[in-house]
C-alpha cells in the first residue's frame, strides 16, 4: 500500500545502492543490496448505539445487529491495526516485498493468532534486453487495471462528502483534505483506486520494437479464492498496446474461468474482448473502447454482446469552460463484476458467489448484487444506453461549480426489480452485516464495501411479469465548492446535491413528479474549520428522500399486511448530523475523533425505522 506524505517503500528499486558482500552467512549468499522495514499502526474504536437492534434476518430472534456495539477494530478486514512492509533487493533488478497485519484481536477466542500475511509475499524482478525490458510479478496479491471495461474500478467524478476518512488515508486534517479537494476535486488516495485485486503471476512487457508494450495476467480474481476450495478456476488476461505519436491503439481480453464441481467437467466463465484508442491532441483527450463479451454456464446460453463507450474532453483554454461527454451502449450479454461498470439482472457464474437473482449462498468476494440502479454521474450498468455531460467553471477564485447529468435507457427488459444506493448514513448501516444480499426486516437490503442499497419491484407488469415499457434512468448531481478565509478561522463549505429518478418515459433531466416510479433525492454538506494547521474541525449535515409511486410494490403501514394495495410505496427519509476533531499531534502521528447522529424513518414500511448515533477515534502512526 501507498500512503502519499508517508510513503511504503517496499516496492522502490535503489538502483544507486552499491554492493557490499554480507560479511557472514553461508558461502555464496547473494548479497542484500537493501534491506527496508516500514509501515503503519491504526487504531480505531468505535460505539454505536440504536434505539432497537437492526434485524438481520427476519422470524430469526438471533440474526440481529445489536444495538449496542464497544469495540476496537472496524467489521472490515482492511486496514489492520497494525501494518509492516518487509522488502529486500538481492540484485538492482529484483526485489522480494511481504507485509505482515495485526489485526484487532478483541474476539475472545483465546489462542487464535491475529498475525498474519496482508498482501502476501510478493517477488519482482526484470530485465532489460535489445528487444524491450520484461518485468514478472509473483505471488501475493497485486492491485492492478487491463482496461476501464475488462479489469479496473469506477472512479467517477469525485462528489461525495468528505465527512468520514478513508482507512487507508495518509495523516493530514481535515482542512488540508479540505484544500486539496477544493482545489484538485480529490483527496489523497491510495495505490489501490481505480484498481481490481489479482493474485498469481503478472508479465509486463515495455520499450518493445514498433512503441508496442503488453501486460499478460494469470491466476485468480477475489471471487475465485474461495479459501479451503479445492474447485480450480482461474483468471488470464491479455493487453496489447501500440503507441503512435499521441495516438494509443489496444487490443485487451479477459477470461474469467470457474468449475462448479472438483472434477472440473462443468465449466462457467465469462469472456471479454475489447479494442481501444486512445488520442491527445491540442488539449482534447478522446477515449473510447468498444468490443463484445458473454456469460456462459451450462444454464446461461445467452450468447455474445456488444458494448461501446466513447468519452471526449475540452481543455479550458479553447472551450473556457471544461465539460466532458461521454456516450455508451452495453448490451445485456455484456457482464463483467471486475470493469468500471455494473452488470444488473444477471445470475452470476459460481455457486459460492453472491448471485444476480438476489440469493446469497455464500462469500460474494467484495461483489455485490445490483438490479437495475439509479447509479451517480458516469456509474453505468450493463443491459443500457445513453450519455453523460459535465462541465466544471470557476464562478470565482473562491467559488466552484460542477455539474453532471447522465441519461440512460434500458435496451431489453429482463427484470422488474429497481435498486438505489444510500448516501447519507451508508458508511454505518454498512456495518450492521457486511457483504451480503437480502437481508433486513423485508429482506431488501444488500450491503457491500462501506456502503448498502436497498431494492423494490415494479407491480405494473404484463402476462411474463415483466414491466410494459423500458425503464428510463437519469442522476443529476451539482457540487458547489466555498472557500471563506476569514483571518482568524478560514473554513470551506462543500455541498453536493444528487437527484436521481427511475420512470418510464425518456427524459432528459431527472422526474421530480410522481410520475416517476422512483425518486432519489440527497443533499451533503460539510463545513470544516482550521483553528490552527494542527487542528481542524469539521461538521456534516445530511438529508435523504427516497420516494416510490403507486407502481411499486407496498409497505405495511395502513393494514399492517406487507404488500396489501391498501398501503403506499417506499417513502423514506434520512437524517445525519456528525460532529469531527482531527489533531496532528506529531509529524507522523494524527487523531481523528467522529460522532454522528443519525436516523432513517420509511412511512410505508413501518419497520425500516433505525434511530441512534455513532463515535469512532482514529489514531494513525507512520514509521
Amino acid at each position: 500500500m501507498g500512503f502519499n506524505n508517508s510513503k511504503i517503500n517496499a516496492q522502490d528499486i535503489d538502483t544507486g545502492f552499491v554492493i557490499r558482500p554480507i560479511s557472514t552467512g553461508p558461502l555464496g549468499l547473494i548479497p542484500l543490496k537493501k534491506i527496508s522495514i516500514n509501515g503503519y499502526y491504526r487504531f480505531f474504536g468505535i460505539n454505536r448505539d440504536l434505539e432497537n437492534s437492526f434485524v438481520v434476518i427476519p422470524g430469526n430472534q438471533f440474526a440481529n445487529a445489536p444495538n449496542f456495539v464497544l469495540g476496537a477494530g472496524d467489521v472490515y478486514r482492511d486496514p489492520p491495526l497494525m501494518l509492516i512492509n518487509i522488502s529486500a533487493q538481492p540484485t538492482s533488478k529484483t526485489y522480494i516485498g511481504m507485509d505482515y497485519a495485526l489485526y484487532h484481536n478483541f474476539t475472545g477466542n483465546i489462542g487464535n493468532s491475529p498475525i498474519n500475511l496482508n498482501l502476501g509475499i510478493n517477488l519482482t524482478g526484470s530485465i532489460q534486453t535489445e528487444v524491450g525490458k520484461f518485468t514478472a510479478h509473483m505471488g501475493g496479491i497485486n492491485w492492478t487495471d487491463m482496461s476501464g471495461m475488462l479489469f479496473s474500478s469506477f472512479v467517477g467524478y469525485q462528489r461525495y462528502s468528505i465527512f468520514e476518512r478513508y482507512p487507508w488515508e495518509n495523516n493530514s486534517v481535515s482542512y488540508d483534505r479540505a484544500s486539496n479537494y477544493f482545489e484538485y476535486g480529490n483527496i489523497s488516495r491510495d495505490m489501490r483506486f481505480g484498481m481490481q485485486a489479482f493474485k498469481g503471476m503478472m508479465i509486463d512487457g515495455n520499450e518493445l520494437p514498433g512503441n508496442m508494450s503488453f501486460r499478460l495476467l494469470y491466476g485468480v480474481t477475489p471471487v475465485q479464492s474461495i479459501v479451503g476450495s479445492k474447485i480450480p478456476s482461474y483468471t488470464f488476461g491479455l493487453r496489447v498496446r501500440k503507441k503512435i505519436n499521441n495516438q494509443t491503439i489496444g487490443f485487451n481480453m479477459m477470461n474469467y474461468t470457474s468449475f462448479l464441481d472438483s472434477l472440473a467437467t462443468e465449466e462457467a466463465g465469462i469472456q471479454l474482448q475489447t479494442f481501444s484508442y486512445d488520442l491527445a491532441w491540442n488539449g482534447f483527450d478522446l477515449s473510447a473502447e468498444m468490443g463484445r463479451g458473454q456469460l456462459y454456464s451450462n444454464t446461461q446460453k445467452q450468447g455474445w454482446g456488444e458494448a461501446i463507450r466513447i468519452k471526449i474532453k475540452t481543455p479550458a483554454k479553447i472551450t473556457k469552460i471544461p465539460f466532458d461527454v461521454e456516450g455508451f451502449y452495453m448490451s445485456p450479454q455484456f457482464v463483467n463484476y471486475y470493469g468500471n461498470f455494473l452488470s444488473s439482472n444477471t445470475a452470476f457464474l459460481s455457486a459460492s458467489s453472491v448471485n444476480q437473482t438476489g440469493n446469497s449462498a455464500g462469500g460474494s468476494g467484495g461483489i455485490s448484487n445490483f438490479a437495475g440502479s439509479i447509479t451517480d454521474v458516469g456509474q453505468i450498468s450493463n443491459n443500457r444506453k445513453g450519455f453523460s455531460f459535465n462541465f466544471w467553471v470557476d464562478i470565482t477564485k473562491s467559488t466552484k461549480l460542477n455539474v453532471g447529468n447522465m441519461v440512460s435507457s434500458e435496451i431489453k427488459s429482463v427484470g422488474r426489480t429497481l435498486a438505489f444506493g444510500h448516501k447519507i448514513n451508508a458508511l454505518p448501516f454498512s456495518r450492521f452485516v457486511p457483504f451480503v444480499n437480502n437481508v433486513g426486516a423485508y429482506s431488501n437490503w444488500t450491503s457491500y464495501f462501506r456502503g448498502f442499497s436497498q431494492s423494490m419491484e415494479i407491480t405494473d407488469t404484463n402476462s411474463l411479469g415483466m414491466p410494459k415499457t423500458l425503464t428510463n434512468f437519469n442522476m443529476l448531481q451539482v457540487q458547489l465548492k466555498q472557500k471563506v478565509n476569514f483571518p482568524w478561522m478560514p473554513f470551506y463549505l462543500l455541498y453536493v446535491g444528487s437527484f436521481g429518478s427511475a420512470q418510464s418515459d425518456f427524459n432528459i433531466i431527472p422526474t421530480f413528479s410522481s410520475n416517476a416510479y422512483l425518486r432519489t433525492f440527497y443533499h451533503e454538506f460539510d463545513a470544516i474549520f482550521m483553528v490552527n494547521k494542527e487542528v481542524s474541525l469539521i461538521t456534516s449535515f445530511g438529508k435523504e428522500y427516497i420516494t416510490g409511486n403507486s407502481q411499486l410494490n407496498k409497505g405495511d403501514n395502513v393494514d399492517g399486511k406487507l404488500g396489501s394495495t391498501l398501503n403506499n410505496a417506499i417513502n423514506q427519509e434520512s437524517n445525519l448530523f456528525g460532529l469531527g476533531l482531527d489533531l496532528a499531534i506529531s509529524k507522523s502521528t494524527n487523531l481523528y475523533i467522529r460522532r454522528r447522529w443519525f436516523s432513517q424513518e420509511d412511512k410505508s414500511f413501518v419497520q425500516d425505522n433505525i434511530k441512534g448515533t455513532e463515535s469512532t477515534i482514529e489514531l494513525k502512526l507512520y514509521f
